[in-house]
């Protein structure tokens, strides 16, 4: 733009109620100013969208591959912690729209407050997620060195009654509908107790029982079935911590922007006359709600 130009360059504009907008050198008026924040914040979360794409995409292929096992595995899930979260999250949607248009209006303390109670609605969030993280990493449900599937399926069913089965332990008793009285059996899944359903009598070529022999087998059958049964489950919660890990560092970024936009305005900075930061950054904010909205059915409400 030409000096000229910018003489005879109109003043600030209003487009809301109390919002000045400065317009800044490199740009002829305001709508090419603001074209440029947009298209700048929906490039930036195009990409994020590619990246949580292929997480999205590597969850939905396993879960057809091993739908049995991604049923039995978000057992571990607490629905009503996921369900807290969701709903803290879209409170904090709603007093980040408060503060966007607060800005629009020029109320520098709306916009503080506002802010500061969508701070406080993420860190409501990422506590519940430590609440959650913990108790998944002492019942040995983290990837790593410490998991133990079989210790959380015990922990799970101690935390039922033993009503809780599947797994790489399952139930410890399962009732045969249509024989005899409804009595109970022991389950095939049982690590403690082993039988064959069709024992037979006499001895083998290595004057064994061939009840003993087949027993054995069975056994050895079920403990492979147990450790692929573990080794998916161990998938699904690498691809769980994944996600929701890198939702959470999202979580953290957006806390520091809106931490950083109301020391701005709190100091009357320059820089915040214009609302258009604080739309991006709620822009921002709104991106990270709708990933969890998708997250929290993926993962806690598999049927």
């Amino acid at each position: 733009m030409s000096l000229r130009a910018l003489e005879n360059a109109p003043a600030p504009s209003r487009p809301h109620s109390g919002a000045v907008q400065r317009l800044s050198p490199q740009f002829e008026d305001i709508d090419q100013q603001n074209e440029s924040y947009m298209v700048g914040m929906w490039s930036f979360l195009v990409t994020e969208i590619m990246f949580f794409g292929a997480l999205f995409l590597a969850y939905s292929v396993y879960r057809v591959l091993y739908f049995p096992t991604y049923l039995d595995a978000h057992r571990f899930l607490s629905i009503p912690l996921g369900t807290t979260n969701t709903f803290v999250l879209l409170t904090s949607s709603f007093t980040m729209v408060m503060a966007v248009n607060a800005a629009q209006q020029g109320k520098r303390l709306t916009v503080i407050f506002c802010m500061a109670l969508t701070c406080l609605c993420a860190f409501a969030f990422l506590g519940i997620k430590y609440v959650e993280y913990t108790k998944k990493i002492n019942e040995g449900l983290f990837p790593g060195s410490g998991w133990n599937y079989a210790k959380a399926n015990e922990e799970l069913a101690k935390e039922h009654g033993g009503h809780e089965g599947g797994g790489a332990e399952g139930s410890t008793a399962s009732t045969v509908e249509g024989a005899g009285h409804g009595m109970e059996v022991p389950s095939a899944h049982d690590a403690n107790v082993r039988f064959d359903p069709k024992p037979t009598t006499g001895f083998n070529a290595n004057n064994a029982p061939v009840s003993d022999t087949v027993g054995l087998a069975t056994e050895s059958k079920q403990a492979e079935e147990d450790e692929v049964e573990a080794k998916r489950a161990k998938l699904f919660f690498s691809i769980y911590f994944t996600m929701t890990g890198l939702h959470g560092i999202h979580v953290l970024l957006g806390i520091v922007m809106m931490v950083v936009l109301m020391v701005l305005y709190g100091r009357r900075h320059p820089s915040v006359d214009d609302y258009m930061p604080t739309e991006m950054v709620g822009l921002y904010w709104h991106f990270v709600d709708i990933v969890w909205i998708f997250l929290f059915p993926l993962m806690y409400l598999i049927s």
